[in-house]
């Protein structure tokens, strides 16, 4: 099958970093793609091979799947490669809220990725304080001709009240930026916006 072979593919290409030492463990790992990547005690556990990394998995080409097909083609496969890993996050631009079930197979899974795309409640309630959510507000509000503020306050409060009121942590990644509309200055106002609206949550 297609899959296995992809699978037996990366797992010998992972067998081929470890053994040529190419992981190393002393050099802190600082970032996994779309979120920060730093956990305390991570990296000493393995010495060298993946235990000492952050895995990350996704497939953004099964967005519109269901679940179950999702699980069939993908993350039975993600599970055996991901779990060679310290930690993992799993996730991109694809909506998960409703395959939290089929996610949370992955034996170190650490933080989901959430998209403006999926319902941060449904999310919230199904990862009950179990992971990170990774929230991803819309890159669309920086690419504006005038900022506005308040539909980013209004994003963030949609996706940070879903994390209170469930006891979820979560970080937040703007990411996917295509365009300011040539106003850089929206970066920093989005930047500015969401620090002051989580410091006084």
């Amino acid at each position: 099958m297609m899959m296995e072979k992809l699978l037996d593919n990366a797992n010998k290409t992972l067998d081929a970093y470890e053994k040529l030492g190419l992981m190393e463990s002393e050099i802190p790992q600082t970032s996994v793609h779309c979120t920060p990547a730093l956990a305390s005690g991570l990296a000493p556990s393995g010495e060298g091979t993946a235990k000492s990394y952050w895995g990350r998995g996704m497939a953004q080409i099964f967005a519109e799947v269901s679940p179950e097909m999702h699980d069939e083609f993908e993350m039975r496969y993600a599970v055996q490669f991901l779990s060679r890993f310290g930690l993992s996050y799993y996730g991109c631009c694809e909506p998960l809220h409703n395959k939290i079930h089929i996610v949370e197979k992955i034996p170190n899974l650490r933080k989901v990725g959430i998209t403006p795309w999926a319902d941060a409640d449904a999310a919230a309630e199904a990862i009950d304080g179990r992971f990170v959510m990774s929230c991803k507000p819309n890159p669309a509000f920086v690419a504006v001709d005038v900022f506005d503020a308040g539909t980013v306050r209004d994003e963030l409060n949609v996706m940070l009240g879903a994390c209170v009121r469930t006891g979820a942590s979560c970080d937040f990644v703007l990411k996917d930026i295509s365009s300011c509309n040539k106003r850089p200055d929206n970066l920093y106002k989005w930047a500015e916006t969401a620090m002051d609206f989580v410091k006084n949550y």
